[in-house]
Order: structure tokens, then C-alpha cells, then sequence
């Protein structure tokens, strides 16, 4: 079978859109269920075995290339925090990913689309170094337990491999034709960029390393400083998603430390995201007068706070973590050479 697949594999979830069998396998001119997502965490860990049947939650044991891994949820080995992705990490990802939608009963023909960041999509060699490593054309095998424990061995052909910007994805939520500012918030950097008609200006792009790890990091430093306890990034980013904003003990309750707490962190993000506005004004962006999307796995988590800074009239899609992914896939499928559809 032909499969169309889009892996956007970030510092922190590896998250994937694909084309359902039900759509390739209809007139495909309904669009409505023809896009399936899913994710899972990019970690990995050398020296796995199969005879290990409970790696844990979210949690998968990989071959590839003879040597097998433990990835997920549950693996020690987190992405590199550079900006680079052309490493194992993201190929094995990548190679999971695309497995997993691929028939075990025959050997599938692969159209894959990845994403770069921007400053290196801007570099022809680059680029293309990276499509070849992260998606080399020929045939692969697999073999995974996957996470209902079954052992699969999956052999596919990529016989098609695209690259795209990442956050151009975010130009499908709002009106393309015009200028879009795309605020991408992912794990290590932030990607700011301006599209006109869907091309990338280079004179209005900036790459940051202040993804929302660095946010997080801060915060979890100056919490741990004031109210002198062990705090870590995980109770911290807990802490943001909650509406209160607030850090509260569950054994030894204190009202003066929750109120510390909450304006600690209420400071930190509005902080955060002036200096992100700051940005945007080094690079001569025209912020009440274009539109703007802001996606990644930052945006859901400072909605609230994003747009009382920005602006009530910015965009952030529901599910902006698989913004990109989705968008990677469209722009494949669209290509004269593949499908020739639009799917958003």
C-alpha cells in the first residue's frame, strides 16, 4: 500500500500525521477523516532487549540497524538540547513512526515529510544532508514490541522525501494569502517567522534557544531559591498548566509560600513572553496589523497569558502541538508529484 506520512520528531514528543487507509482507499475527495495523528515521547536508551516485556508505559523496544533500543516514555536519554536534529535520536524516531502505519504483511511505499528549523532549512546543504540522513530513500526494517506487547517486524520502501520549514504548518489556520507571524514555542527554541503568500521572509526571521524548556528551567530555579525547597521541571510545568498558577504543598500547607509561588511564576511567564514581544520588534514586525499564530507544545500552556500580551486577536489552534505535522503533510500531499490534494 501507499502510504503518506509527516513526522515532526521535536526535542520533546515526536509527533506524527498520516493519511487513514479509509481515505486512501476512497474517491478521497472527502477530506473529513482523512487525517489520523499520534505521538510519543522522544527518549531513547542504548542496549535494550526484547526479553524486556515491560519497558513501561508509552513505551517501545526498537530494532534498527542491528542494534535495539528502548524509546519513549520510560527511556533515559532525552534529545540533545542544540539546535541540530540530524542525530540518531530523530532518525529512529522517525523510522518508528513510520512503522508503525505500515502494514507488516507487505513491503509499503513511503511518501515522508519532515521538518527542519527554519535557519537550516535556509541552507540548500544542509537541508538536503538532513533529508537523506533522517530519511533516506530505499528500503528499511523494523522490528518493535509494540505498546500492547506484540513483537512486528514492519519493512517499508521510502520512495518519496520532502522537507519543510518548521511552523509553516501554522499558515493553514488563518488566511495564507496575506502576511502570517508564526510564533512557534517548542521545547528548546522559538521560532519566529513571517510568511507573505507562503514564502518564508528572511528579512522578519528570528530563532531563539527560549523554548519553553528554558522557561520552565528559570522558574524551577527561582522556586526552588525563594521558598528554599527541592522543586523540579516537572512539579514546575505542572504548576503552569494549572489556571491558579500556583505551587501548593500537599503535606504542610502555607499560604504565604502558595502566594510567593504564584506571583513568582505569573512574573517569570509575562517576563518570558515581553521579552519574546521584544523580539518580534527587532525584527520590525507589524503586530496589530498581520495575523499571528502562535503553535508548539508552549502555546496551549500560556494561552491565557500570550494573548493578554499579543493580543485577544491571535491564533492558537486547539491542538497546536500537532500543527506542524499536520502542515507537513498537507504541503506533501498538495505537491503535483505525490497527490496533488488539499487536505486543510
Amino acid at each position: 500500500m501507499r502510504r503518506f506520512i509527516a513526522v515532526d520528531s521535536g526535542k520533546s514528543q515526536t509527533k506524527v500525521a498520516y493519511l487513514t487507509e479509509e481515505f486512501l482507499a476512497s474517491d478521497m475527495k472527502d477530506t473529513t477523516n482523512a487525517i489520523a495523528v499520534t505521538s510519543f515521547r522522544t527518549a531513547f536508551e542504548n542496549n535494550a532487549t526484547f526479553e524486556d516485556d515491560e519497558p513501561g508505559n508509552g513505551t517501545f523496544i526498537v530494532e534498527f540497524e542491528g542494534n535495539v533500543y528502548k524509546v519513549g516514555k520510560t527511556a533515559r536519554q532525552d534529545a540533545a538540547l542544540d539546535s541540530t536534529k540530524k542525530t540518531l535520536i530523530h532518525k529512529l524516531c522517525t523510522m518508528l513512526s513510520i512503522a508503525r502505519i505500515c502494514s507488516a504483511q507487505a513491503v509499503d511505499e513511503v511518501s515522508v515529510s519532515i521538518g527542519i528549523p527554519i535557519d537550516l532549512y535556509s541552507v540548500v546543504k544542509d537541508r538536503n544532508e538532513y533529508r537523506d540522513f533522517i530519511a533516506p530513500i530505499g528500503e528499511h526494517s523494523v522490528t518493535y514490541r509494540d505498546l500492547d506487547g506484540t513483537i512486528v517486524t514492519k519493512t517499508f520502501r521510502i520512495v518519496q522525501h520532502f522537507v519543510c520549514p518548521e511552523s509553516i504548518g501554522a499558515i493553514f489556520e488563518t488566511d495564507y494569502a496575506g502576511l502570517v507571524g508564526v510564533i512557534d514555542i517548542g521545547h528548546l527554541n522559538v521560532n519566529m517567522t513571517v510568511y507573505s503568500s507562503g514564502d518564508i521572509d528572511a528579512n522578519k526571521q528570528k530563532t531563539t534557544t527560549k523554548g519553553i524548556n528554558y522557561l520552565v528551567s528559570s522558574l524551577t530555579q527561582q522556586l526552588s531559591s525563594q521558598l528554599q525547597a527541592q522543586i523540579d521541571n516537572r512539579t514546575t510545568i505542572t504548576t503552569i498548566s494549572r489556571p491558579e498558577k500556583t505551587l501548593r504543598s500537599v503535606n504542610r500547607p502555607n499560604p504565604k509560600a502558595e502566594e510567593l509561588s504564584h506571583k513568582i511564576i505569573v512574573d517569570g511567564i509575562n517576563d518570558y513572553i515581553r521579552d519574546m514581544l521584544e523580539d518580534l520588534k527587532s525584527k520590525n514586525w507589524a503586530i496589530d496589523y498581520m495575523n499571528i499564530v502562535v503553535i508548539g507544545g508552549g502555546a496551549a500552556l500560556l494561552k491565557n497569558e500570550l494573548k493578554s500580551v499579543l493580543g485577544e486577536g491571535i491564533v492558537i489552534p486547539d491542538n497546536s502541538t500537532f500543527t506542524n505535522a499536520i502542515g507537513f503533510l498537507a504541503l506533501m500531499c498538495g505537491k503535483s508529484e505525490t497527490l496533488h490534494i488539499k487536505l486543510v
